[in-house]
């Protein structure tokens, strides 16, 4: 690909997204603005309390995304630029999947890549919202795209700055706090490295890791919450749990989730017993952890959860205005299936939804199917694909299993990087694969590799 033809290809790929994304933005804060969710208020009591004075309030939520807001806050922004800002963020996202698909791929891949998360209706509908993911995808992605370049050129540096990146993306999202766990497998099923400087680099990233997080693990330890990351991480029990309970008594998910928030709500009225956020996490993830012990094959079974990759067309409507959230369509999904789901949600224009929303939706189908067959093709040769299934593992199914039952899917934004650069990988093999024989063996510009 010649200098001409890469910019013009590489700069409308980022145009589009950026373009897109910003359309979306600019109709979901037109009049009332759309972009808050019930969870926005937890992040932004310490971003206004930071601009503010100075101070950061409270141990519920980690530091990252209030550091951000914090910043626009404090320079005159407010809800709406910071709305922007993070769609401009979610583009970008787009140029390290792309670079990603490179390594794996050359420039078909790379564009291929690109398109199917510029168009994704996931990212395109968090985009603007003032939660954590689409900063937090930004973060993933470029852990995504330095591992690659780890893997490729054997450098180690691009290994150290995907471990200082993946603990800076735990500082956003606290489901990045255990991916050091999976950084260090993929080192040490490394091919064709001396265990000696596996060993001293990996100690060398879990020290740089534990490094960047520690701090405000200390800093939480000391207002009495606890050597953690963060005390939400307790929800679980009135979320997760409430939707195992939900299955175990057949009474359904809202109805253990509002009588577990009761108890909750009657036993931390005891200050002697639990005096502080320490001791009432610590409560929360105790009855959690009993309960999946307890009914294990059933949580085992609600881990596994094809939901968490439906396209977030929820969210992409009510940005644009043409429906609204807190409908309850999360318990109808877990408890009647998706076709239920779309119904309750959409009302009786569901099948003009989804009839004008076919392009995006056929976008997020091909990448889930692409990925599949990639997985498939790997597994079926896996003495010599060991490290794309291991791979993919890594950067796909841990961020698919660690949330759990509560299939929200914006939980898979981490994972759509590697969804996308596997996705380009599988259509490029499956064009190959149909044509005709005696042509072009290779598409232009191809890098042949397995380091998807």
């Amino acid at each position: 690909m010649s200098r001409k033809r890469f910019f013009l290809a590489y700069g409308i790929l980022f145009l589009a997204a950026l373009l897109l994304r910003m359309t979306v933005a600019v109709f979901a804060n037109h009049g009332e603005i759309k972009t808050v969710r019930p969870d926005t208020a937890g992040y932004f009591a310490p971003a206004r309390s930071l601009a503010a004075n100075g101070t950061y309030e409270g141990t519920r939520r980690p530091p990252g995304f209030p550091l951000l807001a914090a910043a626009v806050f404090k320079c005159g922004g407010g809800e709406r630029f910071l709305s922007f800002l993070l769609a401009g963020f979610s583009a970008f996202t787009v140029l390290a999947v792309a670079r990603a698909g490179f390594l794996c791929g050359g420039h078909p891949a790379a564009l291929i890549a690109g398109w199917l998360c510029a168009l994704n209706p996931t990212a395109l509908g968090n985009a603007p919202l003032l939660l954590t993911d689409s900063w937090a995808g930004v973060f993933v992605a470029l852990q995504y795209w330095f591992f690659l370049e780890f893997y490729r050129k054997r450098k180690w540096q691009w290994l150290y700055g995907c471990a200082a990146v993946a603990a800076w993306g735990a500082l956003i999202r606290p489901v990045n706090s255990l991916f050091i766990l999976p950084l260090l497998f993929l080192l040490a099923v490394m091919p064709e490295m001396k265990w000696q400087k596996k060993c001293l680099h990996g100690v060398g990233c879990a020290v740089l890791f534990f490094a960047i997080i520690a701090p405000w693990m200390f800093r939480n330890a000391a207002q009495g919450a606890g050597f953690t990351i963060d005390t939400n991480t307790g929800a679980m029990y009135h979320q997760n749990g409430a939707m195992l309970m939900g299955e175990v008594t057949g009474k359904g998910y809202e109805f253990e989730k509002q009588r577990i928030i009761a108890e909750q709500t009657e036993l931390f009225a005891d200050t002697v017993r639990f005096p502080d956020e320490k001791s009432r996490e610590k409560y929360r993830i105790t009855q959690y952890r009993k309960l999946v012990i307890k009914h294990f094959p059933l949580w085992l079974k609600q881990q596994f959860n094809y939901q968490i990759l439906l396209p977030d067309l929820p969210s992409f409507t009510e940005c644009l205005g043409i429906s609204r959230s807190d409908r309850g369509t999360m318990a109808v999904l877990k408890e009647q299936g998706m076709p239920a789901a779309v119904r309750h949600y959409f009302g009786e224009k569901w099948l003009w939804m989804i009839s004008a929303l076919l392009p995006l939706i056929a976008v997020a189908l091909l990448t889930c199917a692409g990925s599949l067959f990639y997985l498939i093709e790997a597994v079926i040769d896996w003495k010599r694909s060991r490290m794309e299934i291991f791979i993919f593992g890594a950067f796909v199914y841990y961020y698919l299993f660690l949330p759990g039952a509560i299939v929200a899917p914006r939980y898979q934004i981490p994972a759509l990087p590697c969804l996308a650069v596997t996705a380009a990988l599988a259509l490029l093999r499956m064009w190959r694969k149909f044509r005709k024989t005696g042509e072009i063996d290779e598409v232009p510009g191809d890098v042949e590799s397995s380091a998807a």
